[in-house]
């Protein structure tokens, strides 16, 4: 998603309703203000505390801005009785950074993002035959700190021989897309780099169904929708190493590569591999279609449900009157 910037204020009438409130279970999403609300608002009335936090974040701001921003964070940290988080990373923030007890954590997936039809079986794709071009395709805004630029240099880097034996579909758009252009025209890859624009999103699972592999260079994401949706159409995925959800997303290997998108040859060599090894695609496919059975609706609910009960374990039964 594209970030914008701007200012809310979190009202404290909140903290008012949640005293009155009867319940035994508060769930605070992140550290927002509106989390702090609902923490005192748990412990004034004796109701347990889960805090969900989706993985380790990735700060631009000053220094300063940023340890008052985490001693705050570790003052909350005291309060919920249980937390939520989708991915080791998540934990090791949780752990080291803001110094909460492990065995007070849960590391589950509970957010999901799929593009493909649930009822429609679940099949994984074949190799696109030799005498076409494997199809790449991005997902995202077209933004300097997505990559794109490094994704477009490390394509041109390929051997000549591999240059005519790819596209790359670029699906959004954004401030940076005239610089984009521009850079393909210089390169010579008019040809091979198509701009697709935003799409409706009825349109996303046939771009996703006609893409061979799915590539994401971000230079920072939190955790990044758009590869669980290419994971979630058996898509093999190469992920930058700087978008907090790839090591969810990329079984190194198996169904893709991580990469260091500001080192673009790593990025060339693995596109490399699958132009030139076209059998890997049938397998890396099969295996992203395991791994997305982890990011389905039931399996987020049976995961939250999972660390509800974690929260309340020990928690008086209230009684109704």
């Amino acid at each position: 998603g594209r970030y914008v910037p701007g200012f809310s204020v979190a009202s404290p009438a909140i903290l008012f309703r949640l005293l009155r409130a009867p319940v035994d279970l508060v769930i605070g999403i992140e550290f927002s203000l509106f989390s702090f609300y609902a923490a005192v608002a748990a412990r004034l009335t004796g109701a347990r505390l889960l805090c969900v936090v989706e993985s380790r974040p990735r700060f631009t701001d000053p220094a300063p801005l940023r340890l008052l921003r985490t001693a705050f964070r570790r003052l909350m940290c005291r309060l919920p009785h249980a937390f939520l988080t989708n991915n080791a990373a998540g934990r090791g923030y949780l752990v080291d950074d803001l110094g909460v007890a492990p065995e007070r954590i849960i590391v589950r997936p509970y957010l999901t993002s799929s593009v493909r039809d649930a009822s429609a079986p679940a099949i994984a794709r074949s190799a696109r035959p030799a005498g076409e071009p494997v199809r790449f395709l991005y997902v995202g805004d077209l933004v300097k700190r997505k990559g794109v630029h490094l994704a477009i240099e490390a394509f041109h880097a390929l051997p000549p021989p591999l240059r005519n034996q790819f596209v790359l579909d670029l699906v959004g758009d954004g401030p940076y897309q005239p610089e984009l252009e521009a850079l393909v025209s210089s390169l010579g890859l008019g040809h091979a780099v198509r701009f697709l624009g935003r799409q409706p999103y009825e349109r996303m699972a046939g771009l996703y169904q006609d893409a061979d592999v799915f590539v994401f260079p971000s230079l920072g994401d939190y955790r990044a929708l758009a590869p669980f949706e290419a994971l979630s159409a058996g898509l093999p995925i190469l992920g930058s190493i700087l978008d907090g959800g790839s090591t969810e997303t990329v079984d190194e290997g198996r169904n893709g590569f991580r990469f260091d998108p500001t080192e673009p040859a790593q990025l060339t060599a693995q596109v490399a591999r699958l132009i030139s090894d076209r059998s890997l695609l049938p397998r890396y496919s099969a295996r992203s279609l395991e791994l997305a059975a982890q990011y389905t609706l039931p399996s987020a609910v049976n995961n939250l449900l999972a660390a509800c009960r974690h929260a309340l374990a020990g928690a008086p039964q209230r009684t109704s009157t």
